[in-house]
């Protein structure tokens, strides 16, 4: 129990190698209950134990508890990220429209892919991916030649951008 005269850590405890084998193995133990979404975020959280930088830490830990947690509740973020996007870079109605689509798809399979999704890519995902990479290419291109960000709720009311 903590006490004043003990000092508190604010780290969690490192994923000792024998730890680590004994978590691997019941984790394979369990594969066959067909829960794709406990084993990523078991795969992710033992991921996030790994001494690679905090940056990448966050990142495997933040699939594991969206792997928990969301479990399919990301379109509302899809949405907001397609939206605020075709905005940002569409000069008219067509583009913008084409660009949403775009983004939202690329979004989804994202997600997909992070909750453990088993659908093969197909060739129309990599080139949704290849036509995202260059629109995020542009975005933040246009973003460094603005003085601030944009607000995003503005926009979509009809701000000119």
């Amino acid at each position: 129990m903590w006490s004043a005269r003990s000092p508190r850590s604010n780290t969690t405890a490192t994923l000792a190698s024998d730890n680590f084998s004994k978590a691997y193995e019941l984790f394979r133990e369990r594969i066959d209950q067909e829960r794709p979404e406990v084993d990523l975020a078991i795969v992710r959280w033992m991921e996030s134990k790994r001494d690679v930088g905090i940056s990448d830490q966050l990142i495997d830990l933040r699939i594991a508890l969206e792997a928990l947690y969301l479990g399919g509740m990301n379109d509302e973020l899809g949405f907001r990220l397609a939206n605020y996007g075709a905005w940002h870079l569409g000069a008219n109605f067509e583009e913008r429209k084409e660009y949403r689509e775009n983004l939202h798809a690329v979004y989804r399979r994202a997600s997909q892919a992070i909750h453990a999704s088993t659908k093969a890519f197909t060739k129309k995902d990599r080139d949704q991916l290849a036509n995202a990479q260059d629109l995020c290419r542009r975005g933040i291109l246009k973003r460094l030649a603005e003085c601030e960000m944009p607000d995003w709720n503005d926009l979509i009311l009809g701000e000119e951008v």
